[in-house]
């Protein structure tokens, strides 16, 4: 059996970060957390405890210096994820970007001139796309089964409202 690829984690107490460590058990067989760079002023609030035994890295240029993970969950602010997804990708590690991961195309342009050079899986933290209700709800008005769509309301339900930064950075930048 071929070795569980092997996972760094960059920004732990990003709003969505519990929830992309929570799939890795399921995956145990396959994937395993190695290590992880808390970000956000150094907080692992959220980290689970049967991940803080894992080595702990200030920056991903001391989490690349160690070396030994294959790719990584990356859950930044959108004015920190281009430079880190960059490097990362740079150093030849595949990786998996909580969205949107830069405030602009222009600002991730870097990111994707990196993942092209490597030659790195990347992949958008934009997991709707793979959810079969919405795939079909998608196809139902694809097919117009609705009718003409004249409006569409879509809601955002955030339980800590300070996660968002002026910048509209799911970000937890605010946060005490």
């Amino acid at each position: 059996m071929p070795e569980p690829f092997r996972i760094a984690f960059v920004g732990v107490d990003h709003s969505h970060g519990a929830g992309w460590r929570e799939v890795l058990p399921a995956l145990a067989d396959q994937a395993e957390l190695v290590a992880y760079v808390p970000a956000f002023g150094g907080t692992t609030a959220s980290l689970e405890e049967r991940y803080a035994h894992l080595p702990r890295f200030e920056s991903v240029e001391k989490l690349l210096a160690f070396g030994a993970f294959d790719g990584a969950i990356v859950c930044l602010p959108n004015r920190e994820a281009p430079a880190a997804l960059t490097a990362l990708a740079s150093a030849g590690k595949h990786v998996v970007a909580e969205k949107p991961a830069a405030a602009s195309a222009a600002e991730f342009a870097p990111v994707a001139a990196a993942v092209e050079r490597s030659g790195v899986a990347f992949q958008a933290g934009y997991v709707w796309r793979y959810d079969p209700g919405a795939n079909r709800l998608g196809a139902m008005v694809r097919d117009g089964r609705f009718g003409k769509l004249i409006s569409i309301e879509m809601t955002l339900v955030q339980s800590d409202p300070a996660f968002f930064d002026d910048a509209g950075d799911d970000a937890g930048s605010r946060r005490a």
